[in-house]
C-alpha cells in the first residue's frame, strides 16, 4: 500500500487544481521555502480527518480555503482528493484504488466521500485506523513534529510508541465502546423501568387481550356458524325455489286443464240450453195465458168493488133517511140481510169444491214434478260424472304434455351443462396439462437451482475467505521475513572496525560471503570454522603483512584473517559422517581449513564414528549439525555463543530465498483472492438472477395456483350442476311415467262410462196436468171472486139492518127528549105563573 495522487484544488496556497502523483518508496516533499511543502502535508492529514485549525496553522477552519491574492480573486470552498493505492488488500474496502476526498465550503459545510460516494467522518477514520494511517499517527511528519517528538513527555512518548505499534487505535475503540457500553447501560436501565412498568401494566392488558381473543374466537365461531346458515338457507331457498317451479309447472298445467273443462262445461250447458228451449218456451207461453187470465178477471172484481165501495160512501154521506123508519121497513132489510147470507154460504161450499179439486190436481203435479226431478238429477249426475271423466282426461293430458316439456327442457339443460363440464374438464387438463412446464415444477426448478447457486456463494465466500486470510497470513509473514532479512543484513554491517577493515584494499573479502554451504548444514559449518568463520580473506601472506602494518601498534582491535591462495588440501572419506569439504564452495584456503572436519547428523552417529577405528587420535574434528564439536582435546555442546556472521549470512540467505518464495506465493494469492472475489460477485449475481427467477415463478405459480382453483371450482360446479339436473331428469320421467299411466286410466275410465245409456224425461203427463191445474185454478179464482161480491152484499145487507135499528132508537130517544123539554116548560111555565101569582 502507498500513497499514490494528491489532488488539491482551492486549499490554501493551491488555487488551481493540482496533482501530486507518488511512485512507490516516496517518504517525503522536499522544495525551497514557501514553495508549498507544508501545505502539501497539511493536505495530506486535512483530508484524512484532521479537525483542529491550529494543526493545520491556522486560525479557523475557514483558512485552508484559497484567501485570493492580488491578481487571484478568493475560491469558495477546498477539495482534497488522495488516492492510495490497495492492491495488497491493507486497507479494509474491496477496492484496489480507494480516493478519499473532502470538500468544505466557505459557509462552513463539509463533505466526506470514499471513491466518490458520501460518507461520514467516522466511516474515514474507520477506514483509515487498521492501517496506521489518519490525521494524528505518526506517519505524517510536519513542520516542529521532529522537536515535540524529541521533547515529548514519557506519556507523549507512550502515545507515539502505541501509535507506531498500532495499539492506540484499539485504546480508542476501547474508549468509545466504554462510551457506547455506558451509554447502553443507561438505555438498558431505563428500558428495564420501563420494561417493569410495562409488566405492571401486562396483567390487564394480558387479561385483555385473553378476552380479546376469546371474542376474536367467539366471532369466528359466529362468521363460520353465520355462514353455515346462510348457506343452508341459501340451499333449503334453492331447492324451495325448484319445488315452486315445478308447482307452478303443476298449477300452470291444472290451470289449463281446468280451463279445457270449462270450455267443455260451457259447451255442455249450451247443448243442453238449445235442448230444452222448445219445451220450455210452450210451458211459458201456457203460464203467460193462464196469468192474463186471472190478471182480466182480478181488473173485474177490482172494478165492481170500486163501484160498490163508491155506493157505501154515497149512502153514508147522505146522513140519515129522512122521514120516519117503520117496523115494516126493518123487517124487510131483515129479510135481505138472510138471503145475502145464504148466498155466501152457497159461494162457500162451491169454493170449497173447487179448493179440494184444485189440491188433488196439484198433488198429482208435485208427484209428477217429483218423478221428473228425480229423473233429471239421474241425467245431471250422468252429464257431472261424463264432465269430470273427462276433465280428468284433459287435466292428466295437459300434465303429461307439461311433463315433456319439462322433461324435455330439463334434458336440454343437462345436455348444456354437460358440454359445460366437458368445457370445464377441458381447461382443467389444459391447466394441468403440461406439467413440466408447471409454474411449480419451474419453481421447484428455479428453487434447485438457488439452492445450488446459494451452495456456490458460500463455496465461494469461503474460498474468497480463505484466500483472503492466507493473503493476510501470508503478508504478515512476508512482512516479518523482510523485516528478518533487514535486521540480518543490519546485523551484518552492524561492526564499524569490521567495515573498516574490510574496505582495505588487501581485504578481498570475508570468509562467510566467499562460501557457500550446503543448505541445513550453516551451524555444522560455522562451528567447524570457530572465529574465522568471520575472517577477513587475503589473498596472500603478503596483503596479510601490509594489512597488520596499516593497522599500525595502537589497534587493539583482533582481526583474523585467511589466505584465499593457499595450497588445497585433500580428505578422506569416513563411513557415517559427510567430509566438511563437500559441504562448501569457496576460495582453496578456506575450503583447506576443513579438511580435517566432519560432518556427523547427531550426536548418537557422531559418538559411533568417534569410537570407531581409526578416526580418534588423528588430529581430526567431528561436528553434528546441530552445531557440537569433538576433537581430541575439546568439546563444545551448546548454542551459548552469538551467531557467527556465516550463519548469518545463510539465516539471510535462507530469507531471501523464503522471501522470495512468499512473494510469488502472494501473487497467486492475491490471484486466486481476485479470482475468488469474481467467482463470488458471480455467485451472488447468479444468486440475485435465481432469487429473482424464484419470485417471478412464485408469483407466476400463485397466479397458475388461482387459475387451478378457479378451474376447479368451474368444474365442480358443472359436474354439481350435472348430477343435480340427471337426478332431476330421472324425477321428471318417473313423474312422466305415472303421469301416463294415470292419463290412461283416466281415458279408460271415461270410455267405460261413456258406455253407460243418459238417462231419459217424458214431459207430455205433466204437460197435460198442468193444463188441468191451470183450468182448475181458473175456476177456483171466479168461485172466490163470487164468493167475496156475495160477502159485499150480506155485509151491506147487515149494514142496512143495523142502520134501520139505529134510526128506530134514535127516533125513540127523540121523542122521549122531546116529552122531556115540554115537562120542563110545562115546569118552568108553573113556576113562572106561580111567581106572577105571587
Amino acid at each position: 500500500m502507498h500513497l499514490k495522487s494528491l489532488t488539491l484544488k482551492g486549499f490554501k496556497s493551491f488555487a488551481q487544481p493540482t496533482t501530486f502523483v507518488f511512485e512507490p518508496g516516496v517518504t517525503c516533499v522536499v522544495g525551497p521555502n514557501g514553495s508549498g511543502k507544508s501545505n502539501v502535508v497539511d493536505a495530506l492529514a486535512w483530508v484524512m480527518g484532521e479537525q483542529g485549525a491550529k494543526t493545520l496553522r491556522g486560525g479557523s477552519m475557514e483558512d485552508v480555503i484559497f484567501a485570493g491574492t492580488t491578481t487571484k480573486a478568493p475560491l469558495g470552498r477546498a477539495e482534497v482528493m488522495l488516492t492510495i493505492d490497495n492492491a495488497d488488500g491493507a486497507l479494509p474496502i474491496e477496492y484496489a484504488e480507494v480516493t478519499i476526498s473532502r470538500t468544505l465550503f466557505r459557509n462552513g459545510g463539509s463533505e466526506y466521500a470514499i471513491n466518490k460516494e458520501p460518507c461520514r467522518l467516522l466511516d474515514v477514520q474507520e477506514l483509515l485506523s487498521d492501517s496506521g494511517l489518519g490525521r494524528e499517527m505518526h506517519v505524517i511528519v510536519g513542520q516542529g513534529q521532529l522537536d515535540r517528538v524529541l521533547h515529548a513527555s514519557p506519556e507523549d512518548r507512550r502515545r507515539f510508541i502505541e501509535e507506531a505499534a498500532g495499539i492506540l487505535k484499539h485504546r480508542r475503540r476501547k474508549e468509545k465502546t466504554q462510551r457506547k457500553l455506558e451509554s447502553m447501560q443507561a438505555n438498558l436501565t431505563r428500558l428495564n423501568d420501563l420494561a417493569g412498568e410495562i409488566r405492571r401494566q401486562l396483567t390487564p392488558l394480558g387479561r385483555q387481550a385473553e378476552i380479546a381473543q376469546q371474542a376474536q374466537s367467539i366471532q369466528a365461531v359466529v362468521r363460520d356458524a353465520k355462514s353455515r346458515i346462510l348457506a343452508d338457507d341459501l340451499h333449503a331457498l334453492g331447492v324451495a325455489l325448484e319445488d315452486f317451479h315445478s308447482d307452478e309447472q303443476q298449477r300452470a298445467a291444472e290451470r289449463t286443464a281446468l280451463g279445457d273443462r270449462l270450455d267443455g262445461l260451457r259447451r255442455r250447458i249450451a247443448t243442453l240450453e238449445s235442448g230444452s228451449h222448445s219445451a220450455e218456451l210452450d210451458q211459458a207461453r201456457s203460464i203467460d195465458f193462464a196469468l192474463r187470465g186471472i190478471l182480466e178477471r182480478l181488473t173485474s172484481l177490482h172494478t165492481l168493488a170500486t163501484e160498490r165501495a163508491t155506493a157505501i160512501e154515497d149512502a153514508a154521506a147522505e146522513g140519515p133517511i129522512p122521514g120516519v123508519v117503520t117496523e115494516e121497513d126493518a123487517q124487510a132489510s131483515e129479510r135481505e140481510a138472510q138471503a145475502a147470507q145464504e148466498l155466501v154460504s152457497t159461494s162457500e161450499e162451491i169454493v170449497g169444491e173447487i179448493s179440494a179439486r184444485l189440491a188433488t190436481h196439484k198433488a198429482s203435479l208435485a208427484t209428477l214434478d217429483a218423478q221428473i226431478a228425480s229423473s233429471l238429477s239421474l241425467v245431471n249426475e250422468y252429464d257431472s260424472t261424463m264432465s269430470s271423466r273427462q276433465s280428468q282426461v284433459d287435466l292428466q293430458t295437459s300434465l303429461v304434455e307439461a311433463q315433456t316439456s319439462d322433461v324435455a327442457r330439463q334434458v336440454a339443460a343437462l345436455d348444456a351443462a354437460t358440454t359445460r363440464l366437458a368445457g370445464a374438464q377441458a381447461d382443467m387438463d389444459s391447466v394441468l396439462g403440461d406439467t413440466s412446464s408447471a409454474p411449480d415444477t419451474v419453481a421447484q426448478a428455479y428453487e434447485k437451482e438457488l439452492a445450488e447457486a446459494e451452495a456456490a456463494l458460500a463455496a465461494a465466500d469461503a474460498a474468497e475467505t480463505e484466500t483472503r486470510n492466507a493473503l493476510h497470513q501470508g503478508e504478515r509473514e512476508l512482512e516479518a521475513i523482510a523485516a528478518k532479512v533487514s535486521a540480518l543484513e543490519l546485523a551484518l554491517r552492524s561492526d564499524s572496525a569490521h567495515d573498516d577493515i574490510s574496505s582495505h584494499v588487501a581485504v578481498t573479502g570475508s570468509v562467510s560471503d566467499s562460501l557457500e554451504v550446503t543448505p541445513g548444514y550453516e551451524t555444522a559449518i560455522a562451528r567447524a570454522l570457530g572465529s574465522l568463520a568471520d575472517a577477513f580473506l587475503v589473498n596472500s601472506h603478503q596483503d596479510a603483512w601490509k594489512l597488520i602494518r596499516s593497522r599500525g601498534a595502537d589497534s587493539t582491535s583482533r582481526v583474523e584473517m585467511v589466505v584465499a591462495n593457499a595450497a588445497a588440501r585433500s580428505q578422506a572419506q569416513h563411513d557415517g559422517v559427510i567430509a566438511a569439504t563437500t559441504l562448501v564452495v569457496g576460495p582453496v584456503g578456506v575450503v583447506a581449513l576443513l579438511a580435517d572436519t566432519y560432518v556427523a547428523e547427531d550426536v548418537e552417529t557422531a559418538e559411533k564414528v568417534w569410537n570407531s577405528a581409526g578416526f580418534s587420535g588423528r588430529g581430526l574434528s567431528l561436528v553434528t549439525v546441530a552445531g557440537d564439536v569433538f576433537s581430541d582435546y575439546t568439546i563444545q555442546t551448546g548454542s551459548g555463543q552469538a551467531p557467527s556472521r556465516l550463519e548469518l549470512a545463510a539465516e539471510r540467505d535462507a530469507s531471501q530465498a523464503a522471501l522470495t518464495t512468499l512473494s510469488t506465493t502472494l501473487e497467486r494469492t492475491r490471484f486466486a483472492a481476485t479470482e475468488a472475489a469474481i467467482a463470488k460477485q458471480q455467485a451472488q449475481e447468479k444468486v440475485k438472477t435465481a432469487l429473482a427467477q424464484l419470485r417471478e415463478a412464485d408469483a407466476k405459480s400463485a397466479q397458475h395456483g388461482e387459475v387451478v382453483s378457479r378451474a376447479r371450482a368451474s368444474l365442480e360446479a358443472a359436474g354439481a350442476e350435472v348430477t343435480r339436473l340427471k337426478q332431476a331428469v330421472e324425477a321428471s320421467e318417473v313423474a312422466l311415467e305415472s303421469a301416463k299411466s294415470t292419463a290412461e286410466a283416466a281415458r279408460e275410465a271415461l270410455a267405460e262410462f261413456a258406455a253407460t245409456p243418459r238417462p231419459a224425461i217424458d214431459d207430455a203427463q205433466r204437460q197435460a196436468l198442468v193444463a188441468l191445474v191451470e183450468e182448475v185454478s181458473a175456476e177456483e179464482v171466479n168461485a172466490r171472486i163470487a164468493l167475496e161480491s156475495s160477502r159485499q152484499k150480506a155485509h151491506s145487507a147487515s149494514e142496512s139492518l143495523a142502520l134501520l135499528h139505529a134510526r128506530l132508537r134514535e127516533q125513540e130517544a127523540a121523542r122521549v127528549q122531546e116529552l122531556a123539554r115540554a115537562s120542563a116548560r110545562v115546569a118552568r111555565a108553573q113556576r113562572a105563573k106561580e111567581v106572577l101569582t105571587i
